[in-house]
């Protein structure tokens, strides 16, 4: 899932922000949970952990493609309650169209048949009004099922930002850490100043939670 190329201590800093970017423009174009599993990223000296990237990117394809999964049923169910409502507009119209044959017939037919057809339309008005409160609902409900994502995207560039931040600044202090180190070198070769004692190693660690940390041996 990644390639390398390339000696730019950003270029998966770069990375990350291009998916940032196209989270941002999803109203435009949406980014599909094979996009995130197919993403690339160029492999940099000092970089992101290759496993730990890959196990995000596809943590994040999961949950994307189970909410646009469930977006897809909810649009399905809205859609077939429309249609119901219709069916029950239909009725209602081949109900009035009946009342109008019964009222030329005669006149106590008439008064009888408009009680009775009134009481089925009311029936019928009552039922069409709790199949369309009940599509409410659900239009409600996807209406904050889609907030709740919208919300879940904020915290999610929110916290990629903060990683990549906080990576930056560490780049910037391992780089100022090696010029040190490259000076004291400068100064070791000096016959006064020679060391004895090599200096501690450092190696890098990466943690789910607290990012890059330097471990001295």
């Amino acid at each position: 899932m990644f390639s390398s190329s390339g000696n730019s201590g950003h270029s998966e800093s770069e990375g990350v922000e291009k998916i940032i970017t196209s989270s941002s423009k999803a109203t435009k174009t949406k980014i599909t949970p094979s996009e995130i599993l197919q993403r690339r990223f160029k492999r940099s000296f000092r970089g992101y952990n290759p496993d730990q990237v890959e196990e995000f990117l596809n943590k994040i394809a999961e949950n994307y493609k189970k909410l646009l999964e469930e977006n897809k049923v909810l649009s399905e169910e809205i859609k077939r309650l429309k249609k119901k409502v219709e069916g029950y507009d239909s009725q209602r119209r081949e109900l009035e169209e009946a009342l109008i044959s019964i009222q030329k017939s005669s006149q106590l037919i008439e008064k009888n048949a408009q009680e009775r057809a009134k009481l089925i339309v009311k029936e019928a008005e009552i039922t069409a009004r709790k199949v369309v409160e009940e599509s409410e609902k659900k239009l409600s409900k996807l209406r904050e099922e889609t907030m709740r994502l919208k919300h879940q995207k904020v915290l999610l560039l929110t916290k990629l930002k903060s990683i990549i931040k906080t990576h930056a600044e560490l780049l910037n202090f391992y780089e100022k850490d090696h010029d040190e180190d490259s000076l004291e070198k400068v100064k070791e070769k000096s016959p006064s100043k020679r060391r004895k004692t090599p200096l501690p190693h450092r190696s890098l660690t990466s943690t789910p939670e607290r990012g890059i940390v330097l471990d001295h041996e």
